[in-house]
């Protein structure tokens, strides 16, 4: 395997390169098992990790900024763009540090999901 050198500024900038050369490719999988892709992984890879350890610390600030704590219950009430509302209630637990919302027994989202990414239209239920 021929080895490529890469730098990236930032993984916003990785992602971008993936996309501009998978564009070379049949496909996105076809991208994803060449040399090419496979020598520049490993510095994609760590630029995920900080990625996401910047934005696990940032969620948990914002957390800690809207009075809340892992293991609160909270509730949500999403507005449909049919102004249908649906009401959600869970607990928050925390995933890879990233605050989540399991919703409770028997709900789900519109796509299936049991749980979601805490956010700030999340408040603390009564």
């Amino acid at each position: 395997m021929k080895k490529i050198l890469l730098n990236f500024a930032d993984y916003r900038e990785a992602l971008q390169w993936t996309e501009k050369k998978a564009k070379n490719y049949k496909s996105m999988n076809d991208f994803y098992t060449s040399d090419e892709y496979k020598s520049a992984y490993p510095l994609i890879r760590k630029m995920y990790e900080v990625e996401q350890t910047n934005f696990a610390k940032k969620a948990k600030s914002e957390l800690k900024k809207s009075g809340l704590k892992i293991s609160d219950k909270v509730v949500y009430d999403f507005v449909s763009p049919f102004f249908n509302v649906s009401n959600y209630s869970g607990t928050i637990i925390e995933r890879n540090g990233i605050p989540y919302v399991k919703l409770d027994l028997g709900q789900k989202t519109m796509s299936g999901k049991k749980s979601v990414r805490w956010h700030k239209g999340f408040v603390k239920s009564n």
